[in-house]
């Protein structure tokens, strides 16, 4: 398979592009509807914890966690990419990630000395999981606030 170099970029040309993997393709949606039932599940009982809330900060909380749930459970597990599973020796239980297509455009995923595009997209989860914990603060006081906000009216 012939690759051109631009920009930094590896491009296929369109005669060039490979099939999709069925067997692996499968194993993917199996993958990925074990995850979806899981997701699910985790929002409908961060939705039941809301319901049952009585506080504003308690519901701030419950939010807040529940963003993290969101932002964290994307899947990105090797059981969810393609190529991860292309590569997957099922006898060994390794993946040759050396020989990886995916890894030869973008990088090697868990190397972190190629700084993959696939380690910039963790570290950009990782990124909005700490900006939702310091934003969305446990001692977050609501009652303040109202009371900050009469003052501001009054004046």
């Amino acid at each position: 398979m012939k690759r051109k170099k631009d920009h930094g970029m590896y491009f296929v040309s369109e005669g060039e592009k490979m099939k999709v993997d069925k067997k692996v393709k499968e194993e993917i949606l199996k993958n990925l509807d074990l995850w979806l039932n899981e997701f699910i599940s985790k929002m409908q009982l961060m939705r039941a914890m809301m319901n049952n809330a009585e506080q504003e900060e308690e519901m701030m909380a419950i939010k807040r966690d529940m963003l993290i749930i969101h932002f964290g459970f994307a899947p990105l597990g090797n059981d969810h990419s393609y190529f991860c599973m292309k590569m997957l020796n099922v006898k060994k239980g390794i993946f040759d990630c050396q020989n990886c297509p995916y890894g030869m455009l973008h990088g090697i995923c868990i190397d972190p000395s190629c700084n993959s595009d696939y380690g910039r997209i963790i570290m950009a989860q990782s990124k909005i999981i700490d900006m939702v914990r310091q934003y969305h603060r446990k001692e977050d006081n609501y009652e303040m606030a109202d009371k900050l906000k009469e003052t501001k009216g009054s004046a």
